[in-house]
């Protein structure tokens, strides 16, 4: 089965890919594409550099520079991913060794802090859901890969599919340009939600159009895969696409080289800055209401409260990137905890896992009971987390329960964290992290490994592909994951 992919995650894409080409039944038509990508943080180049100074050189996703970079980052045939190894590229160490010098920069405390603030002077906020243009050398890059026809230069025109080297295309999330394929000679099509399905019913009346045609898309799609499972995208797949829609884990692979090592400096320099001994990372972008809702209001008060009550001294970290910023910058200083409290900069995804090694405790979101990238990543770096609970029916599609501690309300997110700082007390700083890596990591890759992934879409494929229309079950995800399939 030849496979072709495009959508607005091009990191996924890149992971999907590489997971589909350890598949004996599925080749992968060139690379993902970077068309639908509106900002720097879905760029291939994003998950694989090293550093701030790395991720300096992609900031502008459009440049020219940046264009180019991530092109050559997502040929999975030049570019050694972590999961490969040399001999699987048919290259020799040394050429590994300098491809590897040549796309990461080597992190430092200095460097990783010389931008952390406690008050950004500006905010990395999302994208508008305006008018996109697309690079020239971007839509060069789509038709060239896709045989794509159409006005790319228009961001309302859909494209039509055409390659005929293609028996299924890919769009993950909500691609743009829009791909619609010929249902009577194209390929099949699939759709991999990342958390459109809720944007899509729930989703501000400005990008109405937006959602109309991922609606669209999803409608005409053979199928589609959910990776957001929280309830509420759960409920609105089996109502508007009952009997075509299945759960697959995210399209990550699972690095070998985790979890990373601490940055030497950086703890004792945040310890010292935040008059701490307790520090908490919030890597989640900034989202108070709104259509995100990842309650960071929430966290914010709790540490507030708990600063006041508790012996233990909490320092909090979180990233300048997010629609409400400025609020949570408002609300520290209303709560008093401006110097409690760092902003740092966005951080490239491996620089991000090292930072959380230096971290006592990593949380995630709290109105939304998603199963995100970031809960993935902090497991497979073994930190403790905390974060809103997945619901019942998430944990049988998934086959367990992540080892995640649960809260949604600022009472029991305060309630958590400080039994967390008494654990931490009683058992030390070095116990308590190994309890809980050896629980992560343990969880991480006998329910989320890519392996799951890949077999998952290996067999969807073949049923559709033979014509099989029988809805696929569910759940079958668990199924992999509680039996004795070893990854």
């Amino acid at each position: 089965m030849r496979v072709s992919q495009n959508g607005n995650t091009a990191n996924n894409g890149f992971h999907n890919a590489v997971i589909l080409d350890g598949s004996s039944h599925i080749e992968v038509i060139g690379r993902p594409s970077t068309a639908g990508i509106v900002h720097v943080f879905s760029q291939p180049a994003w998950d694989i550099g090293n550093g701030p100074e790395f991720s300096k050189a992609i900031t502008d996703s459009w440049s020219d520079r940046g264009v180019a970079l991530n092109a050559h980052l997502s040929d999975r045939r030049r570019f050694p991913h972590s999961v490969f190894s040399p001999e699987n590229l048919h290259i020799s160490e040394s050429e590994y060794e300098s491809l590897l010098r040549s796309h990461q920069t080597m992190t430092t405390a200095e460097t990783l802090l010389s931008q952390a603030d406690f008050r950004p002077t500006t905010s990395v906020t999302p994208p508008s859901s305006g008018s996109r243009t697309m690079h020239p050398m971007a839509r060069l890059l789509v038709k060239g890969v896709f045989g794509l026809t159409g006005k790319l230069a228009s961001s309302s025109a859909p494209v039509l599919l055409r390659n005929s080297n293609v028996d299924i295309h890919i769009t993950i999330g909500n691609a743009w340009p829009g791909v619609f394929v010929r249902r009577s000679r194209g390929p099949l099509s699939i759709v991999i939600e990342h958390g459109q399905m809720r944007w899509l019913a729930d989703g501000p009346s400005a990008a109405a159009n937006e959602r109309a045609k991922f609606e669209r898309t999803c409608t005409d799609a053979d199928h589609i895969w959910i990776t957001n499972l929280d309830q509420r995208t759960l409920d609105i797949a089996q109502s508007q696409f009952p009997g075509k829609w299945g759960v697959l884990p995210h399209p990550y692979c699972l690095d070998p080289r985790a979890p990373f090592g601490e940055i030497e400096g950086v703890r004792g320099a945040l310890l010292e800055r935040l008059k701490a001994d307790f520090l908490i990372f919030n890597p989640s972008s900034i989202s108070i209401g709104g259509d995100q809702r990842k309650g960071t209001d929430k966290l914010i008060r709790a540490v507030a409260s708990l600063s006041k009550e508790s012996s233990v001294r909490l320092g909090l970290i979180l990233v300048n990137w997010g629609q409400n910023v400025r609020e949570a910058c408002a609300l520290i200083d209303q709560l008093g905890m401006s110097e409690r409290c760092l902003f740092v900069q966005p951080l490239p995804r491996v620089t991000l896992q090292t930072l959380m090694a230096s971290m006592d405790l990593v949380a995630d979101q709290f109105d939304y009971d998603a199963f995100g990238a970031l809960t993935i990543r902090t497991l497979e770096q073994g930190m403790p987390l905390l974060s809103k609970e997945i619901g019942p029916n998430a944990q049988m599609l998934i086959g367990s329960r992540p080892p995640v501690t649960t809260a949604a309300t600022t009472d029991e997110i305060a309630s958590a964290i400080h039994a967390l700082t008494e654990a931490h007390r009683k058992e030390g700083r070095k116990a308590f992290l190994d309890h809980h890596r050896k629980t992560a990591r343990q969880w991480i890759t006998k329910h989320h490994h890519h392996a799951f992934t890949r077999i998952l879409q290996e067999e969807r494929y073949l049923q559709l592909m033979g014509n099989h229309t029988v809805p696929m079950k569910p759940g079958r995800w668990g199924e992999l994951s509680r039996s004795d399939v070893t990854p």
